[in-house]
């Protein structure tokens, strides 16, 4: 594939239960010369090869949780393999597993590391210097919401204080269908951002991420039960593809039906709150930070 390309996966389900998702760096017989540019590059820039790595990302495009699946210094060229088989790389990575929409692969040059700040020289780790992506899609849903920057034009727009780190701006009547033409918007400030980005399997990035999706789903759910009067008597049939719909859907699985939505119309708010932390599977994830600090 060439950079921004999108391969169409028909069927959900042979998308998740496929083995092999592979990514070949360049034509197999322009491998010996793909390795002589980069190094060539390296030495054209006079940026050392040990501070510089290929790094491939994998993003489920329905949740937006980042894996970092790959990752090679450029002082171990002669290490890297000319094709990669990103589900073994990286059997866990949230982006193989979903159930919906597929994922993004994103393959970076990147700093590693820091360096001293120079003039007209990339310094800063996690910066990137070269990048191409690829889309692999389903026929199944839209984005739940697309991930904004939180900079000062965000600020601006939403009359936010520097103190918000996160912030949801959700389309109006999130139960209608008409509504997921207008993908909701997540915000996280600029600066924490370009932190996940550079550690995307950082314990903390996890953590970050995970909540983020957390607070857009409660965001959501309070949202709704705020105005059910509008909503309560509609049938699970006429909210099941609105927003509010695939997200209880995400809640209560495949049988989701007029109980989930009747759990909420009825008040039940805060048990469907606490529900939110089973989609994004947080028990597990606190678990794993607790074994890792020992």
């Amino acid at each position: 594939m060439s950079a921004g390309s999108r391969v169409h996966w028909p069927d959900r389900d042979s998308y998740r239960d496929q083995r092999d998702i592979l990514l070949k760096w360049c034509p197999t017989r322009d491998f010996e010369d793909f390795r002589a540019e980069l190094r060539l590059g390296c030495v054209k820039s006079e940026l050392p090869p040990d501070a510089l790595a290929l790094v491939v990302t994998a993003t489920s495009r329905y949740l937006g949780f980042v894996d970092e699946v790959v990752r090679h210094p450029l002082d171990q060229l002669d290490a890297i393999d000319p094709e990669l088989n990103l589900r073994s790389e990286a059997p866990d990575a949230a982006a193989w597993h979903t159930s919906v929409r597929g994922c993004r692969i994103d393959a970076y040059l990147l700093l590693s590391r820091e360096l001293d700040e120079r003039r007209l020289r990339p310094w800063r780790k996690g910066v990137w210097l070269s990048k191409a992506s690829f889309t692999v899609k389903t026929d199944h849903a839209s984005a739940l919401y697309v991930l904004k920057r939180l900079d000062k034009t965000a600020r601006d727009r939403f009359e936010l204080s520097q103190n918000v780190v996160r912030y949801v701006h959700l389309p109006d009547r999130i139960w209608e269908e008409d509504a997921v033409e207008q993908v909701p918007e997540l915000y996280l400030d600029a600066d924490i951002l370009d932190r996940i980005d550079a550690r995307p399997n950082a314990m903390e990035s996890q953590i970050a991420q995970t909540e983020l999706v957390n607070l857009f789903l409660r965001s959501v759910l309070t949202d709704a039960y705020i105005h059910r009067d509008e909503w309560r008597t509609f049938e699970w049939k006429e909210i099941e593809t609105s927003i509010l719909g695939r997200i209880l859907r995400s809640i209560g699985g495949a049988a989701a039906s007029d109980h989930w939505k009747n759990e909420l119309s009825d008040g039940n708010l805060e048990k469907l709150l606490s529900e939110c932390e089973g989609v994004t599977d947080f028990r597990s994830l606190l678990r794993k930070a607790f074994a890792v600090k020992g």
